[in-house]
């Protein structure tokens, strides 16, 4: 049995020395041991899609498949922001963007089929989205994607780290011992951890 504090994180396949450096100093993960431990903070589902006239501004993260009817702008300046009127045929929601907006309108074309993920809003009267992520329906398989783990960085790295714990686990047959672990439900079960549970110990198949 290899010791997993000690084996450092540079040599797992995917890796390497140059984002073990953005690892080391972002994240602080030096080790396997670190890399396993490094729980996410968080859990969203991406496997449903709901309906407008099911939603309303307090719900945590939403995600709707539908087409965009028109683009509006307001404001100038600083002040300038678009809106995007996107609907399902059950009911209309304002997608928002404050920022890149020459991009947003170049991008997405009207009356196409589009998933859209964000967190919803109120704002007079109407359910907001701002900044929301956009996808073709042909480049997601929502039946896979289950829950995602959200982690606490900068860096755009959480689906990063997903890969590398369960290639770290696939590799080293390191499996995880307890089955409500946040690590083992995230990378085999796709459910979220309960309460504050962490590993209690981990152990090679051979």
């Amino acid at each position: 049995m290899f010791d997993l504090t000690t084996r450092d994180i540079k040599y797992l396949s995917g890796v390497g020395p140059q984002k073990a450096a953005v690892l080391n100093k972002e994240l602080e993960i030096y080790s396997l041991h670190d890399l396993l431990y490094y729980f996410p903070y968080k859990y969203v589902d991406r496997s449903r899609i709901y309906y407008i006239h099911e939603i309303d501004g307090n719900m945590p993260y939403i995600q709707l498949k539908g087409k965009i009817l028109g683009f509006e702008t307001f404001g100038e300046g600083r002040q300038r922001r678009l809106l995007a009127h996107f609907s399902d045929g059950t009911g209309v929601v304002d997608l928002v963007w404050f920022q890149g907006i020459k991009y947003v309108t170049n991008k997405y074309k009207l009356h196409e089929e589009y998933i859209v993920f964000g967190k919803p809003t109120v704002f007079n009267g109407r359910i907001n989205v701002a900044h929301p992520d956009i996808d073709s329906p042909a480049d997601l398989k929502l039946s896979s994607m289950g829950l995602q783990p959200y982690y606490n960085t900068r860096m755009h790295c959480g689906i990063f780290i997903f890969l590398l714990i369960r290639n770290c686990c696939e590799k080293h047959n390191i499996v995880l011992s307890l089955k409500n672990s946040s690590t083992y439900n995230s990378i085999f079960c796709g459910m979220p951890k309960t309460g504050n549970a962490n590993i209690a110990a981990m152990f090679l198949k051979r």
